[in-house]
């Protein structure tokens, strides 16, 4: 491995981590520090006698729990889904499913790869793109719907995530916060190309393509 090519994993790695942490941070951590506060607020109600009162803040911590559990075992799955060692494509349509019984925003799934396969690096990076494509939709585009298109051609074969949500301008420094510098470099890593097209208030499409090179 060039020494090049080596940092770009590097970055790659510390890029992961990064993102990691912030998701225990704004995740996780926040969660188990509410669920604290809570439970001092149940100890008191007790000593109060106020049962009833007890009771309810129990109820509302038994679904601030069950929530987080959900974030945690979505961070689990994130790490390493199961389904990548049975192929991308079924990885990543269950990674849909799992993100549209979480945040109830309709995933349409359409077309297919026909079974390709895919080498290790480019499994990773599709993977982490469509992850951080969705987590997107999710934080920023305050969409209703998204669809998901697996496509192949002559030369290449992809994916697009298209939304209808509030969009944004590709070009703007904001549009850092978005992730999407992260995706080009890793997209680059397997010289694959991703394209984004957005309109304010018309909604964002994003391809992600790799070069066929083998089946």
């Amino acid at each position: 491995m060039e020494n090049g090519e080596r940092d770009t994993v590097l970055e790659l790695l510390e890029r992961e981590r990064g993102r990691l942490a912030r998701d225990i941070h704004d995740g996780l951590a926040q969660s188990l520090t509410n669920t604290a506060m809570r439970l001092e607020v149940v100890k008191r109600l007790l000593e109060s006698n106020k049962v009833n009162d007890a009771v309810r803040e129990v109820e509302r911590l038994q679904s601030l729990l069950r929530m987080t559990v959900n974030d945690l075992r979505r961070m689990i799955f994130d790490l390493r889904p199961a389904l990548l060692q049975e192929g991308l494509e079924k990885a990543m349509r269950m990674y849909a499913e799992r993100f549209q019984q979480a945040f109830g925003i309709p995933v349409l799934v359409a077309g297919t790869w026909s079974d390709k396969k895919f080498d290790h690096a480019e499994e990773i990076s599709l993977f982490r793109i469509f992850q951080e494509l969705l987590n997107n939709v999710h934080k920023h585009a305050q969409a209703t719907e998204v669809r998901v298109e697996f496509y192949r051609t002559e030369g290449c074969c992809g994916f697009r995530v298209q939304d209808n949500g509030r969009g944004f301008n590709p070009s703007a420094a904001s549009a850092k916060s978005f992730g999407y510098q992260g995706m080009q470099e890793r997209i680059s890593f397997v010289q694959g190309h991703l394209r984004v097209t957005s309109v304010l208030g018309q909604g964002t499409c994003v391809e992600c393509e790799v070069p066929i090179r083998h089946d």
